[in-house]
Formats: structure tokens, C-alpha cells, sequence
């Protein structure tokens, strides 16, 4: 039976030796890591619970919202890690001038 990938933005988990687990995933804080002690059920659990706080997975929740409320959320996430302002400006020129005069009333639910 062939290997499922998890979804994007599910974290990662490693094995470094037997019984202890490295966890990753990305926050709104940045990449969180952490060591669990114990076996490989409780931590895909710890894992699941970690990954529900990264912006990726509330993203994900935006059943209601379009496509421009996403993008304007993101451009807030990318401002609040600390990327360069000619990075966030050049972003947002680009988000305001070409993606959401297309795309900003698009529902996310229809998006794929």
C-alpha cells in the first residue's frame, strides 16, 4: 500500500531515536519545534494540535470568505514574521493591481 503525503501545512514529524519525535510546523509566530517524548500516535496528535494554530490550517477554515480576504490576511501574516518592506510593498502592489481585480470576490470554497 502506497505512503499518503499529509496535507500542506500539516507540520513534519521525525523519529531522531526510538520513542523521541522532532515536530515542526509554521505559525503565525514562525516555525515551531518541538520535542516529544513518547510514541508515534500520541505524537501525530501533538503534532495535529500544533498545526491547528498555524496560519496555513485557518486559512483553510475561510468557508465564507473570498479570495481578497485571504490575500489581505496573508499580506498581514508576512508583515507580522518582519519580511522586508519592499517585499510586503511590493506584494501588496501586486496584489491590489492584478490578483484581486480578478480574483478578490472568488469565494475560497471555489478555488482549487
Amino acid at each position: 500500500m502506497a505512503k499518503s503525503r499529509a496535507a500542506y501545512g500539516a507540520g513534519s514529524m521525525t523519529e531522531r531515536v526510538p520513542g523521541v519525535w522532532r515536530l515542526r510546523v509554521m505559525t503565525d509566530r514562525g516555525q515551531v519545534e518541538r520535542i516529544f517524548r513518547g510514541g508515534q500516535r500520541a505524537a501525530r496528535k501533538v503534532l495535529h494540535d500544533l498545526a491547528g494554530q498555524s496560519p496555513i490550517a485557518v486559512a483553510s477554515d475561510a468557508a465564507g470568505r473570498t479570495f481578497g480576504q485571504l490575500l489581505d490576511a496573508w499580506l498581514t501574516h508576512i508583515e507580522a514574521r518582519g519580511r522586508a518592506p519592499k517585499t510586503i510593498d511590493e506584494n501588496r502592489r501586486e496584489v491590489e493591481r492584478r490578483i484581486t481585480p480578478r480574483l478578490g470576490a472568488v469565494p475560497v470554497r471555489v478555488c482549487s
